[in-house]
């Protein structure tokens, strides 16, 4: 794109894959997190009802899950299992 993003994480699974998450205009920080494949080419972005909890602890992911900590209204912290689903 001709503006580009803040980065706030970068990471990766064990297959290879890269997880970003932007900063973008009109979406909490963290909520956003596109996946490129291990060559770079872009593969498809995951939105969130909830924002990931930036920048401690970091989120993981693995070939088939994302753990991630999130927060509620009342700021309690939960850890989150999350399946990634491929098409």
């Amino acid at each position: 794109p001709e503006t580009k993003p803040v980065i706030h994480r970068i990471f990766g699974d064990n297959r290879g894959h890269i997880f970003v998450i932007p900063e973008l205009e009109g979406h909490p920080a963290g909520s956003i997190v596109d996946v490129f494949s291990d060559s770079g080419v872009y593969l498809g972005r995951m939105e969130f009802q909830t924002r990931i909890r930036l920048p401690y602890p970091p989120p993981h992911a693995t070939s088939e899950h994302l753990y991630v900590v999130i927060a509620d209204e009342y700021d309690v912290e939960y850890v989150v299992r999350l399946r990634i689903r491929r098409e």
